[in-house]
């Protein structure tokens, strides 16, 4: 019913935009079995249809075809697709469980040794650079160490006498201080008296030594 509708209705605006001509170009163009969706209407086509569009299928196979061939397509990729199972999985996560557990110690290691060197070249830069200040400012800074407390302090004194001033700071180590003498840099820029300091790690029986030379007060990392 509807097809017979909108046949009559393109007849009918046929007739009143070319009522001279007929309707056989328009009906000529239009072959509602297979060119309904969607409608082109060539009014100027003559009679009989030309070369090209002879061997034309009708859009709706013609268009439809590419799509098929990419779902059919798309549909066999999709299930030849193949993944890993359960016992795949677990197998590797049991080897990358083990492989952690055996490194473990290790990076332990590593990690208390890395703190340890963070400690000794810390103090060794404190202690250049205090030496340095007391030339400068012309005053003794004495370096107290507390071997039980694991800590160092830093007192400023008179050069001539001696005589306390001030605190300059109390500075805690992560690590075991077990060995240090109590030293004191002068404005001439040596120490008195030498002194040899050791770190100890925590967990390990990994040590650094720093030594302090008294005649030129220069300090340096002497083992580890």
């Amino acid at each position: 019913m509807l097809k017979k509708f909108i046949k009559k209705l393109l007849r009918v605006f046929c007739a009143l935009k070319r009522p001279n001509q007929g309707f056989t170009p328009l009906e000529k163009a239009i072959d509602f079995n297979q060119w309904l969706l969607p409608i082109k209407v060539y009014a100027g086509l003559p009679r009989k249809r030309p070369k090209v569009l002879r061997g034309l299928k009708p859009p709706s196979t013609q268009a439809a075809r590419p799509v098929r061939k990419f779902f059919s397509n798309g549909v066999k990729e999709l299930y030849s697709l193949t993944g890993f199972s359960l016992i795949e999985l677990l197998v590797v996560l049991g080897i990358i469980g083990i492989f952690t557990f055996l490194g473990l110690p290790y990076f332990r290691s590593f990690i208390g040794y890395s703190s340890l060197k963070k400690d000794a070249w810390t103090l060794l830069s404190t202690l250049r650079a205090y030496r340095q200040q007391a030339i400068i400012e012309h005053y003794n800074y004495r370096f107290v160490f507390d071997t039980g407390a694991d800590t160092y302090t830093i007192e400023q004194r008179d050069a001539t006498t001696d005589a306390f001033i001030q605190t300059v700071s109390t500075v805690n180590f992560t690590n075991d201080l077990t060995a240090a003498t109590n030293t004191t840099f002068q404005p001439k820029g040596n120490a008195n008296p030498s002194s040899t300091i050791i770190l100890k790690e925590k967990s390990s029986s990994d040590t650094i030594n720093i030594e302090v030379f008294s005649t030129t007060g220069l300090s340096k990392i002497t083992s580890s």
